[in-house]
């Protein structure tokens, strides 16, 4: 800024920011962030909203621009489903629903596996990929009572996953469910 180059600042999880000791560390250090450069950029209407709502930022300093291109990922490595499933030891003939990205409490995996407990119900065929690492070591996966109960529909890599690896997941999967919650105050 004090060189005159523009910047911008992508505005991503707003409402998720962990909570210590009954306030939000993250916000007082991110105000002084906002206020210094040009352009804001939240990835969805909801979190323009609740960002506009949330902080002393002018409307005019924020514009939306949705989540973007993930053809970054698209590496070629897996031209089929077997393949990528047989590298994740996979079935063929599995129902995949894939679980991707750091596995955090507003992940919302606590009522993926209840659905999944009724999904199952209906389809035993059903396997659900849970790939990414854990947040902190209080995130509870392999606590959570549905979990421990639906061990041989779950396949669980909960560890970093090399941006080389993501596409054979992806490949690997039907469907991809991102449950998120947000807490709002």
């Amino acid at each position: 800024k004090k060189r005159g180059i523009k910047t911008a600042l992508t505005v991503h999880n707003l409402p998720s920011h962990p909570v210590y000791n009954g306030r939000n560390i993250w916000k007082r250090h991110m105000q002084k962030i906002y206020s210094e450069v040009n352009l804001l950029i939240p990835l969805t209407e909801t979190t323009t909203d609740i960002f506009l709502r949330e902080t002393k930022v002018t409307k005019n300093k924020v514009k939306t621009v949705y989540h973007g291109n993930f053809d970054i990922f698209r590496t070629g490595n897996y031209k089929t489903t077997i393949q990528a499933r047989k590298e994740l030891a996979i079935l063929p003939e599995s129902d995949v629903i894939l679980f991707f990205g750091i596995i955090w409490h507003y992940k919302g995996l606590e009522y993926l596996l209840k659905a999944l407990r009724i999904a199952i119900s209906e389809n035993k065929k059903i396997k659900l990929l849970i790939a990414g690492r854990l947040f902190t070591p209080e995130e509870k996966l392999y606590e959570h009572k549905d979990f421990r109960e639906l061990q041989e529909h779950l396949i669980v890599h909960a560890n970093f996953i090399p941006m080389i690896d993501v596409e054979k997941y992806f490949i690997a999967s039907d469907v991809v469910v991102m449950p998120h919650v947000h807490n709002l105050h």
